[in-house]
């Protein structure tokens, strides 16, 4: 699932740099390092940042994390998250003469749909972590059984075995 969901993610960005083929003058192993970098830098610097803003909210407040972070899903969240997508690129941009005079418009368009394909994966990875533990622990349950019962029987235990 993992390798499909990266698949996907890169697809999306070789379509848009098709469609940008005439203006662009990044290069598609460029564009990959963008994908990468919304993946590993800007997915876990927002993780970071959005960890230390709502820890540091509640031992403010001292309202519960879960209420913070409730409210901060709509309010801050949003917004740390397109800072850490920006962030690298716009560094970059302010950083070095070079990449300024020659990049354009269409480049860091780009660079851009291509930090949040990668910070889309990391969402999606995040999201659905927790799955593999309960698909391990649901197969453990059904292992025990010979004849294949389920554990939802109504005694619980296999009426053959």
């Amino acid at each position: 699932m993992t390798v499909l969901m990266m698949f996907a993610a890169c697809y999306g960005v070789w379509q848009l740099t098709m469609l940008a083929s005439a203006t662009r003058t990044v290069r598609m192993p460029l564009l990959i390092l963008g994908v990468v970098t919304g993946l590993y830098g800007a997915g876990m610097l927002a993780l970071g940042l959005q960890l230390a803003y709502t820890r540091g909210v509640a031992a403010l407040t001292g309202d519960s994390v879960a209420e913070i972070v409730r409210t901060a899903s709509y309010t801050t969240d949003p917004l740390i998250e397109e800072l850490a997508k920006v962030a690298p690129f716009a560094l970059l941009a302010l950083l070095h003469r070079k990449v300024r005079a020659q990049w354009g418009l269409t480049d860091f368009l780009l660079l851009g749909a291509a930090s949040g394909a990668g910070f889309a994966l990391v969402e999606q990875l995040l999201r659905h972590a927790g799955e593999a533990a309960n698909a391990a622990r649901a197969g453990r349950s059904r292992a025990g059984r010979s004849c294949g019962a389920s554990a939802s029987s109504r005694s619980g235990a296999c009426p053959t075995c």
